[in-house]
């Protein structure tokens, strides 16, 4: 059978206030992921992810507080409001824990590739 891993992940962007001044920076905390390379990069605070988001934020008076949690720690943070916004929160897991707040889409997706086909590559 052929082994294929389809990740629909996604950034959810959860806000509590939606207006807010212009003139000064607002600090959200984002709840990222651990060990995620090249998508989270823990030490230098940057990855694919984390630019994303920063890209899309920082434009609208945003400074963002990183956080580096595992995915049910960062769900359990948002409900317990610890965390502003939630990076990598899949459709399926804002439906079971009923996350309230804003769902920004897919984001990016990826597809692991067979084992087989690798060393195909590789050699």
């Amino acid at each position: 059978m052929k082994f294929r891993m389809l990740v629909k992940s996604s950034i959810a962007l959860l806000f509590v206030l939606l207006v807010h001044t212009a003139n000064s920076a607002e600090k959200i905390t984002v709840a990222f992921g651990e060990i995620l390379a090249p998508w989270i990069i823990v030490d230098s605070n940057q990855g694919i992810i984390v630019d994303i988001i920063e890209a899309a934020m920082t434009p609208l008076g945003y400074e963002i507080d990183h956080l580096y949690l595992p995915y049910a720690r960062r769900t359990k943070a948002y409900q317990v409001g610890h965390v502003d916004v939630v990076s990598d929160m899949n459709l399926n897991t804002i439906t079971k824990y009923d996350l309230q707040g804003y769902f920004s889409d897919i984001a990016y997706s990826y597809e692991t590739l067979p084992l087989a086909y690798i060393k195909i590559i590789i050699n």
